[in-house]
């Protein structure tokens, strides 16, 4: 049995995401989502190096920050 799940309080990685995976889950384009990296106005990513990853809940709490009640919101 061992090996087959995580010790009682072991952390639980989270799948990261490459940024053609997060594009398509966000209905954005890549090149929108590296322009809001370099503009830092997307959601947050993780790097090595140059390898650029993606939470999925980074993802999610981007898209909530995102929600607007009206028009006029967030301006």
């Amino acid at each position: 049995m061992s090996g087959s799940r995580p010790a009682a309080g072991a952390a639980v990685l989270e799948r990261l995401l490459l940024p053609e995976e997060a594009a398509k889950i966000l209905s954005l384009s890549t090149s929108w989502l590296a322009k809001a990296r370099m503009e830092g106005t997307g959601p947050e990513f993780v790097k090595f190096g140059r390898a650029v990853r993606y939470k999925h809940s980074s993802l999610l709490k981007f898209i909530q920050e995102q929600t607007r009640t009206n028009t006029n919101e967030g301006e």
